[in-house]
């Protein structure tokens, strides 16, 4: 039902720039509207013994009011709508239109917080952001700073990184630690989350685009990406493309790190990353990228992190 639902509202958009090849947005949205007005009479006199009902008993709450003014709230965001799919796609007047579920409490649990900080953004109880990038900026004025870490004074587990922006995490969580530095993985070098769901094959990434995070790859153009840092005797097919690093045991890997094995020689192209569980490859069996319990980014991640900061000390010079 969920899956049916969401399919009828993103064709709707599909039906309103169809609509208008004749009619104009304002003359569109006002039949949209009498339809509805039609609609909700026909269920008002369905209802009047209900209603009847409720006034003999005292519980009747006439609710004109309230309704009169989301209606004129409505009527104008929906105009404006309509007026914007004159100047753009219908994906794009969708996509804008869906923001308003990027930062709504799963179990509303609205609170006030100095940023407007926030869980569930993205519909996902533990993704920790703020949306309020002004107040941000007006509270750093005046601070020279190279990045922006915030401390959420909550227990609850999260974070949020948002790349050359800021990261985002709580501070009295037991996994803060490891948690910070993921989430500066992210806001401060671009890097992509390694970990991935066994029950995803969704196309979040596509295989003949390589993805732009420098820690993760299709092979669609994997010399742009740590080819350089592969191991010599790295398998490779008859056609010189490098093959799927076979999976390794991860303590057995970081025991061996700690008893002074090299860490380059385990660079490899280990499938599963970026969510998902295939087609995605990342250079490390384990990495702070990927999991809490890596101690250490990975080479490639390192390198790239690496990158930005000498990019900054570059630009200034």
């Amino acid at each position: 039902m969920l899956l049916l639902a969401a399919f009828i509202w993103g064709t709707t958009f599909v039906a309103q720039m169809v609509g208008m090849d004749g009619l104009g947005p304002f003359t569109y949205a006002a039949a949209r509207y009498i339809l509805g007005l039609l609609f909700l009479v026909g269920l008002w006199y369905a209802w009047r013994g209900s209603r009847e009902g409720a006034k003999r008993a005292g519980t009747y709450r006439p609710g004109w009011k309230a309704g009169l003014g989301a209606g004129c709230i409505m009527m104008v965001a929906t105009s404006l709508q309509q007026v914007a799919m004159l100047y753009t796609t219908a994906g794009k007047t969708a996509f804008i239109t869906a923001l308003y579920i990027i930062f709504v409490p799963l179990e509303n649990d609205w609170k006030r917080t100095p940023l407007s900080s926030g869980f569930s953004t993205f519909y996902m109880d533990r993704y920790l952001t703020t949306l309020r990038l002004k107040d941000l900026a007006d509270r750093l004025q005046g601070i020279a700073y190279e990045h922006i870490i915030i401390l959420a004074n909550t227990d609850t587990y999260g974070g949020g990184g948002i790349y050359n922006s800021y990261t985002l995490t709580t501070a009295h969580h037991s996994g803060f630690r490891p948690v910070v530095v993921h989430e500066f993985g992210h806001s401060f070098a671009g890097l992509a989350d390694e970990y991935y769901y066994d029950d995803m094959y969704s196309p979040y990434y596509f295989p003949d685009v390589e993805p732009w995070e420098q820690n993760i790859t299709t092979m669609a153009d994997f010399g742009s990406k740590w080819a350089d840092m592969m191991p010599a005797d790295a398998r490779k097919d008859a056609d010189g493309h490098y093959l799927p690093t076979p999976p390794v045991d991860d303590s057995a890997m970081w025991k061996s790190i700690a008893e002074g094995a090299d860490t380059d020689s385990i660079v490899g192209v280990y499938e599963g990353g970026g969510y998902l569980s295939k087609g995605v490859f990342r250079p490390y069996p384990d990495c702070r990228m990927k999991s809490n319990v890596g101690p250490m980014f990975c080479p490639v991640c390192q390198r790239a992190i690496e990158r930005i900061i000498l990019f900054g000390l570059e630009e200034s010079e």
